[in-house]
């Protein structure tokens, strides 16, 4: 089982595989290239799935907009569901989002009210609740802030010993 990049030899797969899970969705596969495609062409960086055994099973979409970046459509097929591969794909989500761009430091979901568990049990927190959707956000680079936590308390200890030690 891999983690790969929507690169455009994968799109026409990634876009069947989208229509044939949603087709309550699309009128026609057209809809949905057409909608991926404008999704990649406004700065979506990346579609990523799994694969298993030569069958897609589930992806999620990365998409920046604004200094935020959301984390959009996250999917696992229901066969595969209950195996830690929705967690898998949210941490790879977070690492690429931190390879993607240092600099963001929040990660956005909005979902429904069934996957409120599995977000926070992930450290999502939930910041509005409407009409049974949940804008949540997950902190990135949470390491950093105990870095400099620690730095300080480091500072502190060197200054008192340099006091001490005049």
């Amino acid at each position: 089982m891999k983690i790969i990049e929507i690169l455009p030899e994968y799109f026409d797969e990634f876009t069947n595989y989208i229509y044939e899970e949603w087709k309550q969705h699309y009128k026609n596969i057209d809809d949905v290239k057409t909608f991926y495609k404008n999704l990649y062409k406004k700065g979506t960086k990346t579609y990523i799935y799994i694969k298993h055994d030569g069958e897609l099973i589930g992806f999620y979409t990365l998409m920046k907009h604004n200094r935020k970046v959301y984390l959009c459509d996250l999917y696992i097929k229901q066969k595969f569901r209950k195996r830690g591969l929705g967690k898998k794909l949210v941490n790879h989500a977070i690492k690429t989002i931190n390879e993607y761009d240092n600099k963001c430091k929040l990660l956005y979901i909005t979902t429904e009210k069934q996957n409120v568990v599995f977000y926070l049990k992930l450290g999502f927190e939930i910041i509005e609740e409407k009409n049974n959707m949940y804008n949540m956000v997950y902190t990135l680079q949470k390491n950093e802030y105990i870095f400099l936590y620690i730095l300080c308390i480091l500072s502190a200890i060197i200054l008192l010993w340099w006091i001490i030690k005049r």
